[in-house]
């Protein structure tokens, strides 16, 4: 297998890649991105910021550890970390329903949406068939 130049074979991890994408690849580009700058503009940028949530909330903790001077501020968020746990959560749902063996109806699931739908959508200002930021809003689907 071939990727970005590291070779590999079937079967083994291919460390290169792997370190790659865990933080070198970041550190370069924030090396390199700088000197891009600089050789443009004639002079170093002001200031540099990395921003970034899932995997890029996961990127900007492991540059915050390794590579602290890169950047002169670091936003992580949402960071998709703790894949053990990650990776499964959306089956859960569906395990508690198979395991108690009853499945909601179509109409409950319309009824819910359209109750949350009333209850939020025009919290944020504006009706539009959109809840802006959910985690803002409470929503007890039992009333």
């Amino acid at each position: 297998m071939i990727c970005l130049g590291h070779f590999t074979s079937p079967g083994n991890v291919n460390w290169p890649l792997f370190l790659d994408f865990s933080h070198v690849a970041l550190h370069d580009m924030a090396v390199i991105g700088k000197a891009l700058t600089q050789s443009f503009s004639g002079t170093p940028p002001k200031y540099t910021y990395f921003y970034g949530g899932s995997t890029g909330g996961r990127q900007a903790y492991m540059l915050a550890q390794r590579y602290p001077d890169d950047f002169d501020g670091i936003l992580g968020f949402c960071p998709a970390i703790n894949w053990d746990n990650f990776q499964w959560s959306p089956l859960w749902a569906h395990r508690v329903i198979d395991k108690k063996g009853i499945y909601p109806r179509p109409c409950e699931f319309e009824a819910i949406t359209a109750a949350a739908m009333k209850a939020c959508d025009r919290l944020n200002g504006v009706e539009d068939g959109i809840i802006s930021m959910p985690s803002r809003y409470f929503f007890d689907a039992v009333v």
